[in-house]
């Protein structure tokens, strides 16, 4: 029973990892594709109604945000608060992406794989 359980705690741990690993990833190469893109990206979320006013900030505090969360993953004992904020990023992600698909015009600032899919998608 103790080798069941020990083992079912290192399979957590390790997925734990992984998901870790690949939220980093995923943040850290959006992040970068931004400032790649920064003009672009900015301009962009500001065709965006109720984000216009404030396209500068969010264009520089998004990325910024998404290299913090990476940044907790590093330290163990925030580990479980990169995995909040990352579910909290993809959930604010997930809200913009649903009021894109209900607006008139719908600005693109995609970029890497995901700029070759459509909105619906």
């Amino acid at each position: 029973m103790m080798a069941v359980k020990f083992r079912t705690t290192g399979m957590r741990n390790l997925m734990i990892e992984i998901i870790g690993y690949l939220f980093i990833i995923l943040f850290v190469y959006a992040a970068v594709t931004k400032f790649i893109n920064f003009e672009h990206f900015r301009l962009q979320l500001g065709q965006f109604p109720f984000l216009s006013a404030f396209a500068d900030y969010v264009a520089w505090g998004v990325p910024m945000l998404e290299i913090l969360v990476s940044l907790l993953y590093f330290l163990p004992k925030l580990r479980l608060a990169g995995l909040w904020a990352s579910f909290a990023l993809m959930v604010i992600f997930s809200t913009y992406i649903i009021f894109v698909l209900f607006a008139d015009s719908i600005p693109c600032s995609c970029g890497g794989v995901i700029a070759s899919l459509s909105w619906s998608q």
